[in-house]
């Protein structure tokens, strides 16, 4: 009796639970219910790093980097490839003019968003110069993590030139210390300088290791209210039910990125090596209210740091035609628009006093 009365008891037990979740599941294949429980932007900017447009992974000293040997799902029209390095590849089998390599870095604009392995500026610089060039950009970077990669990749190629991209909104992210849910380490300006601050990294190790094991992966690709129950849960977890998906920490941009133009200083002395600076503009041309690029530009010629500005340049081609200003730029830039940077880089770097030394045969 006792046996039967427990075996009832289970029976009804997994039928109360598992019906219903069953239900639930099924009721949510059939209709995007999950859009009715989160505001449309955060559910946009909810990171999913496993998922990701560019699949990434959690990185302890940068917060996330492209995930090694990753390929852009089949069903996309964009090829995408990031070779066992964590570079993104620039679609080219051909041998080079000579050894000498190019660092690229910086956010979106640098890493190619929309646009093919051979259609970033990177590839189309390596093409036009003949000579290799590393992709190194991360796309959603600001431009203290790009320095902090650049400082990391540096050390591990030792290229004969460093580019670092940027662009007024890069430099608005160094007051972030969340970006899309996702942390990110971040500067703090002291008497001395400036400190790095990885607190939000330590956190979300914790929040990672829990929200991706392995043996739940299968889980949550083939439900979707274990999905639903991830993106609702553990970004309160990760982030003290803080519902700002982009935590600003302070308003000191300029003044962050002028001390990481310093840092960018030290690795021209410490390697022997040009540092360009690269500034890109959105396609509206219109620089961030909140940041004034006069200042950045001074701190840059201030650490004896070249510069590329595409600014001037951008505005003649929409002063001279609007419409073939448009074709430049899609969500970034076209493929079109990256031909046009690498164009105005390799012409910077050809009147250069460092052209023939670093890629002479």
């Amino acid at each position: 009796m006792l046996f039967r009365a427990i075996k009832t008891t289970l029976l009804l037990l997994v039928f109360g639970v598992a019906v219903p979740l069953l239900a639930i599941e099924l009721l949510l294949r059939a209709a995007p219910i999950a859009n009715l429980f989160s505001d449309p932007e955060d559910r946009a900017a909810t990171v999913h790093l496993r998922h990701h447009t560019h699949p990434m992974i959690f990185d302890e000293a940068l917060g996330w980097t492209p995930t090694p040997g990753a390929r852009q799902p089949m069903e996309s029209k964009i090829q995408i490839t990031i070779l066992s390095s964590g570079l993104r590849s620039n679609g080219r089998s051909q041998p080079f003019d000579s050894d000498a390599t190019i660092l690229a870095m910086g956010a979106s604009y640098t890493f190619g968003d929309g646009v093919n392995d051979s259609e970033t500026w990177p590839a189309h610089l390596e093409s036009l110069l003949n000579h290799r060039v590393l992709n190194g950009g991360v796309s959603s970077y600001g431009l203290d993590q790009s320095v902090l990669r650049a400082e990391r990749l540096v050390e591990k190629f030792r290229p004969e030139m460093l580019i670092v991209g940027t662009a007024p909104n890069n430099i608005t992210r160094t007051e972030y210390s969340t970006r899309h849910y996702a942390p990110k380490p971040f500067f703090l300006e002291t008497k001395n300088g400036i400190t790095l601050d990885r607190t939000p990294l330590a956190r979300w190790e914790t929040i990672f290791r829990l929200k991706y094991p392995e043996t739940l992966e299968p889980l949550l690709d083939w439900s979707e209210l274990a999905r639903l129950l991830e993106s609702k849960i553990i970004p309160q977890l990760a982030f003290n039910y803080d519902k700002n998906y982009m935590y600003r920490r302070h308003k000191d941009g300029i003044n962050i990125s002028c001390h990481l133009m310093k840092r960018l200083s030290n690795i021209k002395e410490k390697y022997k090596i040009p540092v360009i600076i690269l500034i890109q503009y959105e396609k509206g041309l219109n620089l961030d209210n909140e940041v004034r690029m006069d200042g950045f530009l001074e701190c840059v010629s201030k650490n004896g740091l070249e510069l590329v500005d595409t600014q001037k340049k951008l505005i003649d081609i929409k002063n001279n035609s609007n419409e073939e200003f448009w074709t430049l730029y899609d969500e970034h830039m076209t493929p079109k628009g990256n031909y046009f940077t690498a164009k105005l880089i390799q012409d910077y770097i050809a009147k250069s006093q460092y052209a023939n030394s670093i890629f002479e045969n």
